[in-house]
């Protein structure tokens, strides 16, 4: 869920069908939907990561059937556009996905690909998706949960347990490169 407009949260999940179905409330309304939307490409039970991409656009998200990441959107309180994948086909189904604000001007996604390592995708503005970049060591369970999220205006963190069990931290500040992940502590 995330907030569409300032008077909007929005929900988005798979249904039996693969379609993503769209659900919202105004304010205090009653729920609206679910309204399924889109082409039947994604796994039930899909990860789907939403973010404010500008002031303006929301953006999702989520790992198709064919293991590459789609991303769809809407502008205000338009009409879903998408989905479009991207990137090459290296995610598990329902791999977890962290979303985040780097920076004012740049949404940043995290997740594990089949590879075992953290994958980095992101956008500048409203202007195309780059990635996904595998970074740092493979040892990582393909699809496992990230959580990101920033620690101070400048720094952007995300956190993630390795196969180990050892709590691994990454970082960057600013538009910088991404330090880690590392360990932290396990057990």
């Amino acid at each position: 869920m995330c907030k569409q407009t300032d008077n909007t949260l929005t929900a988005l999940l798979v249904d039996n069908g693969y379609r993503l179905n769209l659900a919202w409330v105004d304010g205090t309304d009653p729920w609206q939907g679910p309204v399924a939307f889109g082409s039947g490409v994604f796994p039930q039970g899909a990860a789907i990561a939403l973010c404010k991409q500008t002031d303006d656009v929301l953006t999702a998200l989520v790992v198709g059937r064919d293991k590459r990441l789609n991303l769809l959107w809407v502008e205000g309180t338009g009409t879903w556009q998408g989905p479009v994948p991207f990137g090459p086909a290296i995610f598990p189904e329902r791999a977890a996905i962290a979303l985040c604000k780097q920076t004012d001007n740049t949404l940043t996604a995290l997740l594990v690909g089949n590879d075992n390592r953290l994958n980095l995708a992101s956008v500048d503005g409203t202007g195309s998706w780059q990635g996904p970049f595998p970074f740092g060591p493979a040892n990582f369970a393909p699809g496992a949960p990230v959580a990101m999220c920033k620690q101070t205006d400048d720094v952007l963190t995300a956190c993630i347990i390795d196969v180990n069990n050892s709590f691994n931290i990454a970082w960057v500040s600013g538009t910088g490169t991404w330090t880690g992940p590392f360990p932290v502590y396990g057990p």
